[in-house]
């Protein structure tokens, strides 16, 4: 497994279990965030930390990877999301997301979200 696969799965699971605890091992000082929040830029732990809490906003979160490729500074990964919103409807997306790491830690994020069904 790669450095950049392994740094992965680690995001991954601070998104499905809410490992917040593992965001300064994996996020850099430097980091950004190029998809943002709505019109909030992303930078650095703080604001990783901000898209987590807005990602877990949803009941019941569950993040899968059903794709992933990478060598040892970037990955390409297909998500799976699936929780439900504040209205009790099941939300299922999946995005497809490219990250870039340096010196062990992810430096850079970009994000498109594929599909978004509401049941």
């Amino acid at each position: 497994m790669t450095e950049a696969e392994a740094l992965t799965r680690k995001i991954v699971k601070i998104f499905d279990i809410g490992a917040f605890d593992l965001i300064p091992s994996v996020i850099a000082p430097e980091y950004v965030d190029h998809q943002g929040l709505g019109e909030q830029e992303i930078r650095g732990p703080d604001g990783f930390r901000e898209v987590v809490e807005a990602a877990r906003r949803y009941e019941g979160v569950h993040v899968t990877v059903e794709d992933l490729v990478a060598d040892e500074e970037r990955a390409a990964v297909r998500l799976r999301w699936y929780g439900v919103n504040q209205a009790g409807v099941v939300v299922t997306r999946e995005t497809l997301d490219m990250l870039r790491f340096a010196n062990g830690r992810l430096v850079e994020h970009w994000g498109s979200q594929l599909f978004q069904q509401e049941e």
